[in-house]
């Protein structure tokens, strides 16, 4: 019992530290120090002595597409794995030692990297690190925990299965991607589970935790002169180099192209998808504020108008990018009831073609301008997200001084901006779709599709 009071009371101290710490306003500048430690490693770094914290986020080039052929899901298996003990801690000892220092420590698997995210109390900084680095480099893999891991994640592939949004989104890689290994099911099959093995683990730590692709950002209470050794020891005895083939650049499949999956549903889920612009486009901006102004991050985008607002089509309808470093893409995604199917998804076509064909207001451009430009300080209101956020910096191939020069960037786009750039990304044309329900009206959208393959 006093162990558990413990850990919760150290646990809340951590979270309540992370809430009060302070953020920038959006006009603020920030001045990320750029460190290179002492065996060699970059850090992008920004002080905060609001709580006594030190947190860092962290990359590896190695996510899902790496996988070996036959044992998918690898990758994803692994996010629970690294936490199941280390060294000679089983998993409930190393629960125990986390839970009394009341650290933080998270990972997770995309297609293109392994990330993780650890936070600790600086009085407990040094058992921090010791904990940390034995999660990287001694990880038990006790089969008893895989086997209880691959147990939870075929329960999670079995709800999956019934869910139409993650069945749009299989669906919706395969008609993009076809070959390519962003095709490849990130969270595995049942089979691909069970071919996976304790050496397969180890092989993935060996392979991909490599300091060559690694990318880290770090925030807190620390200096800098003492950052660098942390940094060291947090990531000390792992490769130099990884091991990792290269893939080519995907090549989207099938424009134009809709797949209707029947599904006993009430509401049919639609997702669409087209070419999108890489991070480090000169454009990627001006094609930014576009899709906040058709179907970004609020209810009065005008999808959500249009859709949501005047016909009470949806509760929500967003469009969004996915940067994968192989194919970036604009999307977009709703739910509507099955006898709207037809009508939301010819109006929503209408409406992506629109800025292209007619151009914005001044109004509309300042609106989206004031809401981003205030909104972007959000990312960072504590130093948890600082660390990842200056880790994302990095991914993306920004420099440090970007979140001094964002605003006036934004504040720089104009209306003839807006609509160049609308008319060359933003195309209906293009669009793929895929609708998971039983959908009314799609038939004419569907033959008009089949004709212009």
């Amino acid at each position: 019992m006093y162990r558990l009071i413990k850990s919760v009371s150290k646990s809340l101290a951590l979270a309540g530290c992370a809430l009060a710490a302070s953020f920038l306003p959006a006009g603020a500048s920030m001045d990320i120090k750029e460190i290179t430690t002492p065996s060699g490693l970059t850090v992008w770094f920004l002080p905060d002595q609001s709580a006594p914290l030190v947190s860092v986020s962290f990359a590896f080039k190695g996510g899902s597409i790496y996988d070996p052929a036959g044992k998918e899901g690898l990758a994803f298996l692994l996010e629970g794995l690294l936490t199941e003990g280390a060294g000679d801690l089983d998993s409930q000892a190393y629960s125990a030692a986390i839970n009394d220092i009341g650290m933080r420590l998270s990972f997770s698997s995309g297609r293109d990297y392994f990330t993780g995210r650890f936070t600790t109390l600086t009085d407990f900084q040094d058992r921090a690190a010791e904990l940390f680095n034995a999660t990287l480099t001694q990880p038990r893999f006790d089969q008893e925990a895989i086997a209880r891991n691959i147990s939870q994640v075929k329960t999670r592939l079995q709800i999956d299965a019934k869910d139409p949004q993650w069945i749009a989104i299989r669906q919706m890689r395969e008609l993009l991607y076809a070959d390519h290994p962003y095709a490849r099911r990130q969270r595995g099959t049942d089979t691909s589970l069970d071919a996976i093995t304790r050496d397969d683990l180890l092989a993935f730590v060996g392979d991909r935790f490599a300091k060559d692709t690694l990318v880290i950002g770090a925030s807190g209470d620390i200096s800098e002169a003492d950052l660098g050794p942390y940094i060291d020891r947090l990531f000390a005895d792992i490769a130099d180099t990884a091991s990792l083939k290269s893939f080519e650049k995907a090549t989207l499949n099938n424009p134009g192209k809709m797949e209707v999956r029947d599904w006993p549903t009430p509401q049919t889920f639609i997702m669409a998808s087209q070419e999108g612009l890489s991070r480090d486009h000169p454009d990627y901006l001006i094609a930014y504020v576009v899709n906040h102004i058709l179907g970004g991050s609020t209810l009065s985008t005008r999808l959500n108008k249009e859709l949501r607002e005047k016909r009470g089509w949806t509760y929500g309808a967003s469009s969004f990018f996915s940067l994968g470093d192989l194919a970036p893409l604009i999307q977009i995604a709703f739910s509507t009831q099955n006898e709207h199917a037809g009508d939301a998804l010819a109006l929503t076509k209408e409406i992506w073609g629109d800025i292209a064909q007619h151009g914005i207001s001044e109004q509309e451009l300042q609106k989206a301008k004031d809401y981003i430009i205030g909104n972007y300080a959000l990312q960072r209101t504590s130093i948890r997200q600082t660390a990842r956020y200056l880790q994302g910096l990095q991914i993306a191939g920004l420099d440090r001084s970007y979140p001094n020069v964002r605003s006036e960037l934004i504040g720089a786009i104009s209306k003839e901006d807006i609509q160049r750039v609308a008319k060359q990304w933003f195309a209906p044309e293009r669009l793929r779709i895929v609708a998971v329900g039983q959908p009314q009206g799609l038939d004419d959208t569907l033959e008009a599709a089949k004709a212009a393959e």
